[in-house]
């Protein structure tokens, strides 16, 4: 009904022929002055038209093709040189921070989704996406991680090689600043790092950051690597030199699962699982049960156990214990499902003891898969890997467990243990510092001491006083420590207790910079490896390594949300 009255009143005005004078008159005179001027103007005086005389038709048509609103067509702007730089640095980002090979900006169906979203826009080649492309971003992302390191007071470096456990010319430097960024990705072009080479690259970099910005490193546990370390600690003294804590625990986790009542058990874990794994009908089988049995999250739930990396085997044998009935089920059927399957496997599965084992090492291991998951994040916490290994040691104090678990224990935990562990454990929020021994304690005193100058040493340990006393001041507000346990304990210090403690508030955002790999995490580092296996066709070594190195920083997650953590078991000192 929008607008109905208005078009009668111009119909009976101007194009109804039949329509009487005084009605037309009357419809003329209650449109508005602009509209009876113009009425006025095409028809005249009404008076001076006889009724009698009907208009032609072919008037009407004329009039009608004069009152029409015509759409003006607006010639479409093309867009500007600025736009068509920012439509290609968008697809750059979105492209290489999606880990897509590079071939996809030439693929007909991407090609077509650009031109919808702006017909105007050509888009680049390929040869373009892998170099004037990847150096704009590599030099927008390096830019903005030298900003970061300038506004921080100190920052922590991890180094890794990649060349002794992956076989990989790589070395990679982290900076958390406090968030984590790779700061270098680099190929060496040697297969087997030498020290040298690594004093060279590693002091290289620490005067690309500045001496008086590094105070820390974490290394891996390469001998080349610790030898390198040495060299560095011996010229610039002020360096405090940190074990990964994530290397020494694969190396733990190794020689723990070569005993053989575990190495025998999860051998067979790791067979059964390659049997359904690289059998498309085995595989499809197996889902089918398990989808019957409503125990199937996704397509395919074994996991494939790798020697070289213990947290697999962990999760192989999990696996395996999971789908129990699975397994059940299949020997149960008369569909020849396991009768390619060899006879001793097929025995082990039916055998009610195995499965047993199986249900005794998940219970063994299952504080190292907690382990495990805190170095799965991009910022590792030495506070709450501490905090993890106290529940570990806790465990272990059990009598069914083996000697030989708390003798391979003890001897790897001495190459890990350091006094900027405790004192991370000391100042992160979410731990009662009740919990850690005396020694522990004198020794993270110790390494606060060492962070300090004598003269402020006495207003540190005032400050600390009160932290660990929880009865003054800011401390004794029983809400600060409950949001401790939603809050990142960086975000803490930083927000909740302004100047109160600025000694202790200094040394605590440093030290819980630290972290407690000296490397990316495993999933990291895979999704690098399918990124430059995608991209090795239409890129030289150079360039993959500045893809990997845009990659990890556009999808490093910063030091962000925390699970909330209830203080229901107490550590022991180790």
């Amino acid at each position: 009904m929008v607008g109905l009255v208005s078009r009668m009143r111009l119909h009976l005005a101007k194009r109804c022929t039949e329509c009487p004078a005084s009605v037309r008159a009357d419809m003329a005179a209650g449109d508005d002055g602009t509209k009876k001027a113009v009425t006025t103007s095409l028809f005249g005086s009404l008076d001076q038209v006889p009724t009698a005389i009907k208009m032609p038709v072919n008037n009407t048509n004329a009039n009608d093709l004069k009152i029409k609103k015509r759409k003006v067509m607006m010639p479409e702007v093309p867009p500007s040189n600025v736009d068509k730089l920012d439509i290609q640095n968008l697809v750059s980002k979105a492209i290489y921070g999606a880990g897509l090979p590079v071939s996809v900006i030439e693929d007909p169906s991407f090609q077509r989704l650009l031109k919808r979203l702006s017909p105007t826009y050509q888009s680049c080649t390929v040869s373009a996406l892998a170099s004037n492309q990847l150096n704009a971003e590599f030099m927008e992302i390096q830019a903005r991680i030298r900003g970061d390191i300038n506004d921080a007071p100190s920052v922590c470096l991890g180094v890794e090689s990649w060349s002794l456990m992956w076989n990989r010319s790589i070395l990679s430097h982290i900076v958390y600043a406090p968030n984590p960024a790779v700061y270098s990705f680099e190929g060496t072009r040697e297969n087997v790092h030498s020290t040298e080479m690594l004093f060279q690259r590693m002091e290289a970099v620490l005067l690309s950051i500045g001496l008086e910005k590094v105070s820390t490193l974490v290394v891996d546990n390469s001998p080349s690597m610790r030898d390198a370390s040495e060299l560095l600690v011996a010229k610039y003294q002020h360096l405090t030199i940190l074990p990964s804590c994530s290397h020494a625990f694969d190396a733990m986790m190794t020689e723990l699962l070569r005993l053989p009542a575990f190495h025998g058990l999860w051998t067979v874990c790791r067979d059964v699982t390659a049997f359904f794994s690289q059998n498309h009908l085995h595989k499809a089988r197996f889902a089918r049960v398990a989808s019957e049995l409503n125990i199937e999250e996704i397509p395919f739930g074994l996991v494939d156990a790798d020697p070289s990396r213990p947290a697999s085997i962990v999760a192989c044998v999990n696996a395996m214990d999971k789908y129990r009935h699975v397994f059940d089920v299949l020997l149960a059927e008369d569909f020849g499902a396991l009768n390619t399957l060899d006879m001793t496997l097929r025995e082990k599965l039916s055998n009610l003891s195995w499965w047993g084992n199986v249900a005794q090492f998940k219970s063994i291991l299952a504080p190292f898969g907690d382990i495990f998951d805190v170095f799965d994040a991009d910022f590792a916490s030495l506070a709450m890997f501490y905090h993890k290994f106290t529940q570990l040691w806790s465990h272990l104090q059990h009598p069914s467990i083996s000697p030989d678990v708390t003798r391979i224990v003890n001897k790897h935990w001495a190459t890990m243990r350091h006094p900027a562990m405790y004192t991370a454990y000391l100042l992160d929020p979410r731990f009662l510092p009740s919990s850690l021994g005396n020694e522990e304690t004198n020794e993270a005193l110790s390494f606060l001491k060492q962070l300090s100058t004598p003269a402020l040493f006495a207003n540190l340990i005032s400050e600390l006083t009160r932290y660990t006393g929880r009865c003054t001041g800011v401390f004794a507000d029983e809400a600060v420590w409950e949001s401790a346990k939603h809050t990142p304990p960086i975000h803490w210090w930083k927000g909740f207790l302004g100047s109160s403690c600025p000694h202790l508030q200094s040394v605590a955002l440093r030290v819980l910079c630290f972290p407690a790999t000296a490397g990316l995490s495993h999933a990291k580092r895979s999704q690098v490896d399918t990124i430059q296996a995608a991209n090795a066709k239409w890129m030289n070594d150079e360039q993959l390594n500045k893809a990997a190195y845009v990659y990890l920083n556009m999808n490093m997650t910063p030091d962000g949300k925390t699970t909330p953590l209830a203080y229901t078991s107490k550590p022991i000192s180790i």
